[in-house]
């Protein structure tokens, strides 16, 4: 059964022409949480980026018990889903029975809430969605688990399946070098209006970023395109044809990253995180 919902803003990714810029792409951008397990002091260790990677040795990790812990999956546009392959608890190590696992979740697509159940076993399980989910993104809710020795809930992967391709895994979605780096600004950022924010920018996975701006006035053009982003001698950068923009990294007192800034049009804007307030 699946139930729908209203949902609060999210720029939506319209269907414009995508302007496809030279460089690398990944089909998932990126995963992220509503708090990792050790997220200040090792967050690379059970960062949300695991389930997508498609390796059992990997996992994410909540930050409290699991009950209300959400996951947000981005895509870089509109996928059709028909399985979702879910290895849940930590796989590697016999320590399957160590952490929480999922039992009951829901998987939200737009308005739409599906409610789903889970087995409690080690390695993959396969559920089918009929008919198939269609969205750009999925937001994870973990409603109930099984207990473990430990009271956070972990997952190990999640793979999403179009048709019988395997939209994410050890090769689709690389981080690529300068992973420290790059974590902090995998996530999506948000400009304009602080009631309705019209600039959206993406960075992702496989160096790939998604750029989305919907003007308020109909007389201008709306945009979309995606092309190649990297850190490079520890800067930030974004590739626009054959240059590539400085993007500024602001960061607070604990040196977290707190704002991004590009100058370049269509760019052109100062960026603030999109709050977990946006997660259902």
């Amino acid at each position: 059964m699946s139930l729908r919902v209203r949902s609060p803003w999210v720029l939506a990714f319209v269907a414009l022409p995508l302007t496809a810029l030279a460089g690398p792409s990944a089909e998932v951008l990126y995963a992220r949480s509503n708090g990792d397990l050790d997220q200040n002091e090792d967050p690379a260790r059970y960062s949300a980026l695991h389930v997508l990677d498609g390796k059992p040795e990997t996992v994410w990790c909540s930050e409290g018990s699991g009950q209300d812990a959400i996951l947000e999956v981005q895509f870089l546009k509109r996928v059709s889903i028909d399985k979702l392959e879910v290895a849940s608890g930590h796989q590697a190590g016999g320590k399957f029975k160590a952490y929480n696992r999922p039992r009951r979740l829901e998987v939200t697509e737009a308005d739409m809430v599906h409610p789903l159940e889970l087995r409690d076993k080690p390695g993959r399980q396969t559920l089918e969605f009929d008919p198939p989910l269609s969205t750009d993104r999925v937001i994870f809710k973990f409603k109930s688990g099984y207990k473990g020795e430990n009271r956070h809930l972990c997952i190990a992967d999640l793979v999403f399946i179009q048709g019988k391709k395997p939209l994410n895994g050890p090769k689709l979605n690389p981080i690529g070098k300068g992973a420290v780096d790059k974590r902090p600004i995998m996530d999506a950022w948000v400009c304009g209006p602080s009631y309705s924010p019209n600039r959206e920018l993406i960075f992702g996975l496989g160096e790939t970023f998604r750029f989305t701006y919907l003007p308020a006035e109909d007389s201008d053009e709306a945009i979309q395109k995606t092309g190649a982003w990297r850190v490079e001698g520890g800067a930030v950068q974004l590739k626009e044809g054959k240059e590539w923009l400085p993007v500024e990294v602001t960061k607070d007192d604990a040196g977290r990253v707190e704002k991004v800034s590009l100058e370049a049009e269509p760019f052109s804007c100062s960026y603030s995180r999109r709050t977990p307030s946006f997660f259902h």
